[in-house]
C-alpha cells in the first residue's frame, strides 16, 4: 500500500511540473503544446524554398527538418545559395536561449558553411 501511494505521489508531482512547465514556455520536451494532435494545415505554412529579387535561392529549414529539435525546440535555419554554393546561413526566430544562440554564433558555426558547395 505505501509503494502505490508513493508512486502515485510522483506521479502527481511529475503532473503538477508538467502543469508548470507547459503555462510557462508553451511547451513540452521541445514542442509546442499546440501542435499536439493536430494535423498541420498548409495554410500560413511559409515555402520551404524561394528566390529572392537578386536571383539568390534560399532554402528554409522551417518545414523540411520539423523532427530536428535542439534544447529549446526546433532551431530553423535559411540557407542563401549562389552558384551552387552557400552564401551565408541563418538562424531564425527560435526558442532557444538568447545567450546560447550568442555562443553558437561566436564561435562561428553558421559561418563555416560559407562558400561550401
Amino acid at each position: 500500500m505505501r509503494r502505490i501511494r508513493y508512486i502515485v505521489n510522483l506521479l502527481i508531482i511529475f503532473l503538477l511540473l508538467l502543469t508548470v512547465v507547459m503555462n510557462r514556455d508553451g511547451q513540452v520536451f521541445g514542442t509546442s503544446v499546440g501542435e499536439w494532435g493536430h494535423a498541420q494545415s498548409n495554410q500560413n505554412v511559409p515555402p520551404s524554398e524561394w528566390i529572392t529579387e537578386d536571383g539568390m535561392r534560399v532554402v528554409s529549414s522551417l518545414n523540411i527538418a520539423q523532427g530536428i529539435l535542439g534544447y529549446g525546440g526546433a532551431t530553423p535555419i535559411k540557407i542563401y545559395l549562389s552558384d551552387d554554393k552557400i552564401e551565408r546561413v541563418e538562424a531564425m526566430e527560435n526558442q532557444e536561449s538568447p545567450e546560447f544562440m550568442a555562443s553558437v554564433v561566436d564561435a562561428g558555426l553558421l559561418q563555416r558553411w560559407n562558400g561550401l558547395n
